[in-house]
């Protein structure tokens, strides 16, 4: 049969129409993109299952090349969501950039809607490691005691807040954090961890002072949970 130029376009145009719905089906479904930035403005991308046609085989090549053609001039990459966000939040304190992240956060903070419901707890929990980060204690060890009384199901700002005790020497402080997380989350590892840490240093606290008052045995016992170290 011969192929009219009326009819190969009206065929070419059934196709375009067809991966344009393909594409849009995809995107309301990735609304999270993955963190390689793959946005969909690569219309000419072909369609799954079609990549496997040799290239100038006179098959689907010649539309991608089409397709390419159309892309269009704006960017149609969705915005960044909260995780998104978080995300590279976090790698910037990771990095030792707490001073612009506490800017950023910030900034995120107030363009929430004052009519929201809620609010970003990740944003409040990355604001509390940036001031930890910058030597902020005192406004570090608030903004932690804030989120245990807003968001007390939450173990993650105990674990933290116990962290600040223990950088202070406030052991018992940090003990008393330690056993609230592990009763919100008992399958905790850091947690745990952190406990024993703790519990060691009580422990060390106990033995030298009775070893101050001449017992033997504890100053021998410190000498050896010392070396553990």
């Amino acid at each position: 049969m011969i192929l009219t130029p009326t009819f190969r376009r009206a065929c070419l145009t059934l196709a375009i129409l067809s991966l344009g719905w393909s594409q849009a089906y995809a995107q309301s479904m990735d609304l999270d993109p993955a963190p390689d930035n793959n946005s969909f403005d690569n219309i000419g991308d072909l369609p799954p299952g079609m990549e496997a046609a040799p290239v100038g085989s006179g098959g689907w090549d010649g539309l991608a090349r089409v397709l390419e053609a159309l892309k269009p001039g704006v960017d149609t990459a969705l915005p960044p969501t909260a995780a998104q966000i978080a995300a590279e939040i976090e790698k910037e304190i990771d990095q030792g950039k707490a001073g612009e992240a506490l800017v950023r956060i910030q900034e995120e903070l107030d363009a929430i809607p004052s009519n929201a419901l809620g609010t970003n707890v990740q944003l409040l929990f990355l604001q509390a490691r940036a001031y930890a980060a910058l030597g902020r204690e005192a406004d570090a060890l608030a903004a932690y005691r804030d989120m245990t009384q807003r968001f007390p199901e939450l173990p993650e700002p105990w674990n933290n807040l116990a962290a600040l005790y223990t950088r202070q020497g406030r052991l018992e402080d940090a003990r008393q954090a330690l056993a609230i997380t592990l009763q919100l989350s008992p399958n905790y590892a850091l947690a745990h961890y952190n406990m024993g840490q703790v519990l060691q240093a009580l422990a060390l606290q106990s033995y030298d002072k009775a070893s101050s008052m001449g017992l033997r045995e504890a100053r021998i016992d410190a000498a050896r949970l010392r070396s553990l170290k």
